[in-house]
């Protein structure tokens, strides 16, 4: 018999995505699995993810590239995250240590999905990118 592949939660948490095409910030609840999915998804009444409506966001793989941005004003504590097909995704969490996080999560995940294993200090080799020109 044949059994399911069990998806093991890597991450969850708040975060705050940037619209396509607009300068405005909108408030997600994300969930990284360890297959490099990324869902957005709604919390219950008791503020888990609801899972039974999750939708796929975007997909982390060995090609994926997450940085740390400093965007002026609201969203302070930002990361971005380059697709393989080099879509770009910009994302806001409500603290520096949220930020970290979500970042050392996603790369623990590629690291994961190219046969490594997680990195020891993951905040070594992060990336600052200077996020104030339009995009």
């Amino acid at each position: 018999s044949s059994t399911g592949t069990v998806l093991n939660k890597v991450h969850e948490a708040k975060l705050c995505k940037r619209q396509r095409n607009a300068d405005d910030w909108i408030e997600r609840y994300f969930v990284l699995l360890d297959n490099g999915v990324l869902l957005t998804c709604k919390r219950n009444t008791e503020g888990n993810a609801s899972m039974a409506a999750a939708k796929p966001y975007l997909v982390v793989n060995k090609n994926t590239v997450v940085s740390l941005t400093n965007w002026t004003g609201e969203s302070v504590f930002s990361f971005q995250i380059v697709t393989e097909d080099r879509k770009l995704y910009h994302f806001s969490s409500d603290s520096d240590e949220g930020r970290l996080q979500w970042v050392h999560a996603l790369r623990d995940v590629k690291l994961f999905i190219e046969g490594g294993s997680s990195t020891s200090d993951p905040a070594k080799d992060l990336m600052m990118h200077d996020n104030r020109m339009d995009f």
